[in-house]
């Protein structure tokens, strides 16, 4: 879709030593908008072209990194050129991972190459990280991850001359303390190393407002359909709708509030 090819066009500019520009890039998006998707395709790419040695994958839970690690395998197999170079499947619990031959494959290297290529989750715990170290890193829905995590996860792409960060996520609340900071560095503008895209409705719009909708959901259209849209908004709680719709940040998912009653209140001319 436009808004990903937009992203990756601007997160993997590279400098005159072919060098990524910015070392960390950052996607806040409403849900089902093609966000874990895209970083899919980035997986890929490092293995397969930009020659990553090695991957990590991590969410706040086994589940969402295993997902995303069994949805790359079936990008793979389902691909002539890349399954004839996956070397190794592992699934044994608690060490999964995918390994795949360098583009010489199978001939022998002619230059210095990284011959076998790996993408393997962590996990988001606070040891999980530690001695780990990595090409590219990826966290998904950083709004759940906690400074402790973060603090071990983020020091692994130290170590490589030429690493990426990736975080994805929908907006959070007051206790999404790492997000939010990453978020402000951002709007702060305090390094060019730190790319940002966001798709956020207006703060103190209605939650009815379709333009917000809009604003929120780059797929809209695509992978999102209005109709379901009208759904969650009839059907879940305001506070849901604020994060998971329209990605805006709440104090807390219960709030003592009445959105509905105070939406009907508002008046936007004062």
């Amino acid at each position: 879709m436009a808004w990903q090819k937009h992203v990756m066009n601007q997160a993997l500019v590279v400098n005159k030593d072919g060098k990524w520009v910015r070392t960390t890039a950052g996607i806040l998006v409403a849900r089902q908008n093609g966000k874990t998707h895209l970083v899919r395709m980035r997986i890929l790419a490092g293995l397969f072209i930009f020659g990553e040695a090695q991957a990590y994958g991590m969410a706040q839970n086994r589940r969402l990194s295993l997902d995303t690690l069994w949805k790359v395998l079936e990008l793979i197999e389902s691909t002539p050129w890349m399954h004839r170079r996956l070397k190794r499947v592992t699934r044994t619990n608690g060490n999964e991972g995918i390994e795949v031959w360098c583009h010489h494959y199978p001939n022998d290297c002619t230059e210095t190459c990284q011959r076998v290529r790996k993408y393997s989750i962590l996990a988001a715990t606070a040891d999980g990280a530690r001695g780990a170290s990595a090409d590219l890193l990826y966290i998904d829905e950083l709004r759940e991850i906690g400074e402790p995590v973060w603090a071990a996860a983020a020091p692994t792409t130290r170590a490589r001359p030429n690493a990426q960060t990736w975080i994805t996520s929908n907006a959070g609340t007051a206790e999404s303390t790492v997000l939010n900071d990453l978020r402000s560095r951002a709007l702060g503008d305090t390094s060019s190393r730190l790319g940002w895209w966001e798709w956020s409705a207006e703060p103190h719009c209605k939650i009815t407002d379709v333009k917000a909708w809009q604003a929120a959901n780059p797929a809209l259209g695509h992978t999102v359909q209005l109709a379901s849209l009208e759904d969650s908004v009839a059907r879940d709680h305001p506070d849901n709708v604020r994060t998971e719709l329209l990605c805006q940040w709440v104090d807390a998912l219960d709030s003592p509030w009445n959105f509905a009653k105070f939406d009907a209140g508002l008046d936007r001319t004062l």
